[in-house]
């Protein structure tokens, strides 16, 4: 005699209704977890950029100050590297991507403090790096005999 199995095999549509129900509470759950790691991505992508921007322009003013002489400084930054001139010894630059570089030039006993600012627009509102640092330039104090 055969035995016949009369099983039933799937879900009842209360069953899949509640399964989807679950599995949108745990996605709703964890949204505003993707939300806040794709903030902080896009912040640290924003400021990894301005970084390397202010460790490139800091290793220029480093190359400057041991070839050019510091009162030739203006002109090769404003006509030769494309820098406007804000005021005496402060200069502005703006990149492809709008941010603003502001870098300013304070001489102080035999070093040259120089203070590299680089922002999130011309407006200067919203600050992402700053580097600072104090260079002996070439022709004074300890590199004028050279």
């Amino acid at each position: 005699m055969k035995i016949i199995k009369k099983t039933k095999a799937g879900l009842t549509l209360i069953e899949l209704i509640v399964s989807i129900a679950i599995i949108g509470m745990i996605v709703v759950a964890f949204m505003p977890l993707f939300v806040m790691s794709s903030k902080t991505n896009n912040r640290s992508e924003t400021i990894l950029d301005s970084t390397y921007l202010g460790k490139d322009v800091m290793e220029l003013v480093y190359n400057l100050s041991k070839t050019v002489p510091y009162n030739e400084l203006k002109n090769k930054l404003v006509s030769e590297k494309g820098y406007t001139e804000l005021s005496s010894n402060t200069y502005l630059y703006e990149y492809e991507d709008k941010k603003c570089l502001y870098i300013s030039f304070t001489e102080s006993e035999n070093l040259i403090k120089v203070v590299t600012k680089i922002y999130k627009d011309k407006s200067m509102n919203q600050l992402e790096v700053q580097y600072e640092s104090l260079y002996s330039w070439i022709g004074r104090g300890i590199l004028s005999e050279e």
